[in-house]
């Protein structure tokens, strides 16, 4: 079923997935005189049974006049969403208009499985700003009564003194950096192993126990990571392990003293990550995650499940604890905590 649903108060019915997006959406909507119906959120798995359920949901709400379904693949492939989409509206009737969106990963496979629906009350879109305008044309008598004011926020540089000498150091990872791969043997670590690679990340092993000797898309798989680090120089490493094991994978990380962890997996309980948190603080590894879609130095190197098409260099280092709001850059650059550095991606200010 939906991962998360709320009921509100205006007309147009809203799927996504990630509550980033779901909360940029809705800001996008609401400020454009199309204030939404609802706040529906499928996750991370939008399969065949969620998206049933959505649907469901969406149509039975009579307050929601017109649907838009806006879908972005990081780790979730656009083109399952659409399979289960098509999937679920198949030998239905529904009056309710549909605009849809995909961007992302798989996101041009999906446009063309809309598209061979062939339905009159689909609407496939690009991009945001086309989404509204079809939106308004498919609801032109749409409820304004509601009113959002946009909220505008002041901000002066606060006098804070800082210990930093003037002397800045290159940002530590680029494209240069030596990457592992924790559980590149899995389904979704050769999917992300392929991603990275073709983005041009510098991946020089990968890790799956029982699976030494072995290589993946030409990168050798070691039994350990000491064995992997003892036959190369390793920078930075990437995490695919299963909740139950990723803990485990981490501190094997931690002891093998690899500069950068980075653990994609989500779901690992909370009180399993507290305990390790002293062993990590009192390493020489930074952890990135859990549950993170990785980092992205554009154009140089991507260690994480993140589209690289969507990021271009710039004077702006992005930190957030969503991954589809990081992702999301149209309308939800405020959701933000950033800083500038005088020189972008290459040089950084570690005292900031």
């Amino acid at each position: 079923m939906a991962r998360a649903y709320h009921k509100l108060k205006g007309s147009v019915g809203l799927v996504v997935n990630g509550a980033g997006l779901a909360m940029a959406t809705m800001d996008l909507l609401n400020f454009s005189g199309l204030p939404v119906a609802n706040f529906l959120d499928l996750g991370g798995g939008a399969d065949q049974q969620r998206m049933d359920k959505a649907l469901e949901i969406i149509f039975n709400d009579q307050s929601a006049r017109i649907i838009f379904i806006n879908i972005f693949g990081g780790i979730l492939s656009c083109e399952k969403v659409a399979s289960a989409l098509a999937a679920a509206l198949k030998g239905k009737t529904f009056q309710k208009p549909i605009v849809v969106r995909f961007s992302g990963f798989k996101s041009m496979e999906a446009g063309k499985i809309i598209q061979s629906m062939n339905s009159e009350n689909i609407h496939p879109v690009n991009d945001l700003s086309q989404a509204v305008d079809i939106l308004k044309k498919l609801n032109p008598d749409q409820d304004n009564s509601s009113g959002f004011e946009r909220i505008e926020f002041t901000w002066k540089h606060p006098q804070v003194k800082s210990g930093f000498s003037g002397e800045h150091r290159p940002f530590p990872i680029d494209k240069n950096t030596r990457v592992l791969v924790q559980g590149i043997t899995g389904r979704e670590g050769q999917l992300h192993t392929r991603e990275m690679l073709g983005y041009g990340t510098r991946i020089v092993a990968g890790v799956t126990p029982f699976k030494g000797d072995t290589k993946v898309m030409g990168v050798p798989v070691y039994n350990t990571v000491d064995s992997a680090c003892g036959n190369h120089e390793i920078d930075a490493s990437i995490i695919f392990v299963p909740a139950r094991f990723a803990v485990d994978a981490i501190l094997e990380a931690v002891s093998c003293s690899i500069p950068w962890i980075v653990c994609i997996t989500e779901g690992i309980p909370q009180q399993e990550m507290i305990k390790i948190l002293p062993i990590i603080n009192s390493s020489r590894s930074r952890l990135i995650g859990p549950n993170s879609p990785g980092i992205i130095v554009p154009g140089q190197t991507k260690i994480g499940i993140m589209p690289g098409s969507i990021f271009m260099p710039g004077p702006v280092a992005i930190l957030s604890r969503s991954g589809t709001l990081t992702q999301n850059r149209h309308n939800a650059w405020f959701h933000f905590y950033a800083w500038t550095c005088r020189d972008p991606f290459q040089k950084w200010n570690p005292d900031l």
